[in-house]
């Protein structure tokens, strides 16, 4: 098999996709946006709604520019990963034969008196070099040290929601209920599309 890659003639710019009428909306909407961000004071109920209107036309204006998006390039990651996987399958085929042969090596090269050659080289195929490596099966999970667990921080961030929401108030901050982890109370948006 050759090392031949097909070519690609012609590559579109990211702009060349969307029409010019609307990249001139886009950037109309995107101008009134950063406008009314550095304007807009939040300081009573009627204000406070008023942001949240125009948040909520960003985040419109932000999934209509996505879903154009992904009707774009849905098609390419689908053909994309046809090729991954035709030519990933082809690949591992050869793995069963490699993995015997490797494992015959192996066997001989543990049975053989006289000490290891560092490597071998075999034509269209390089140098093959053995080198002492593990293999690893964890027996018992309480012995393990500390320094090798990963903390999760998503399972802490829900675990505290469901102690802490219900009796928090806006501000509040408990250091008691999760060792190590101090929960603060906080308002984030939410938006709920339209019906």
């Amino acid at each position: 098999m050759t090392n031949q890659i097909n070519e690609v003639t012609e590559i579109k710019s990211p702009e060349q996709y969307l029409p010019q009428e609307q990249l001139q909306e886009v950037s109309i909407d995107l101008l009134n946006a950063v406008q009314a961000a550095k304007t807009i004071r939040v300081s009573s109920e009627v204000s406070m709604a008023e942001a949240n209107a125009i948040a909520g036309k960003i985040r419109a204006r932000q999934k209509g520019i996505e879903a154009f998006r992904l009707a774009i390039v849905a098609p390419f990651k689908q053909h994309i990963a046809k090729i991954d996987k035709f030519f990933k399958d082809l690949q591992g085929k050869f793995e069963e034969p490699l993995s015997q042969i490797e494992g015959k090596v192996l066997k001989y090269r543990e049975g053989r008196k006289q000490p290891l050659e560092t490597s071998s080289y075999q034509e269209g195929v390089g140098r093959t070099t053995f080198v002492k490596d593990v293999e690893i099966t964890i027996d018992n999970q309480d012995l393990i040290p500390e320094s090798f667990w990963v903390l999760d921080e998503a399972m802490i961030k829900r675990a505290a929601k469901t102690l802490h929401l219900p009796g928090m108030k806006v501000g509040g901050v408990d250091t008691t209920a999760i060792p190590g982890v101090s929960i603060k109370c906080v308002e984030r948006p939410l938006y709920v599309k339209e019906k």
